[in-house]
């Protein structure tokens, strides 16, 4: 269950998890996230009804490796899709800005969702 959002201090940094560099790009889950209206907040944290999820991915610097063309994101079944936004902001820069997403059980690059979620 996510926990109503509180504040959060970034320092010192610190990572929920961590997934392993695979083809150059690494992904992590960092304990705090700054949402759209600006608060640094713990992450995951839930706000008048509005989940906010932050991960960061990492890309290196050799010529082998690809740029990032999509992630997958687990969202439950029960969640209507009118209800889902989907924004990014690149490297903390901007605004957050919101993007198109696509709702399916069965994704060629990421697989079989598991029972439940999309």
């Amino acid at each position: 269950m996510v926990e109503e959002c509180t504040s959060c201090s970034c320092l010192p940094y610190e990572n929920l998890c961590c997934c392993p560099a695979e083809g150059g790009i690494t992904v992590t889950q960092p304990s705090c996230q700054t949402i759209p209206d600006g608060r640094t907040v713990g992450n995951p944290c839930l706000q008048d009804g509005t989940s906010y999820w932050t991960y960061k991915f990492q890309v290196d610097c050799d010529q082998q490796t690809r740029g990032i063309s999509s992630i997958g994101i687990l969202i439950c079944e029960d969640i209507h899709t009118d209800i889902i936004t989907v924004e990014e902001n690149v490297n903390g820069c901007g605004k957050f800005k919101q993007v198109e997403f696509e709702r399916i059980k069965d994704d060629p690059n990421f697989g079989l969702s598991p029972e439940g979620f999309t």
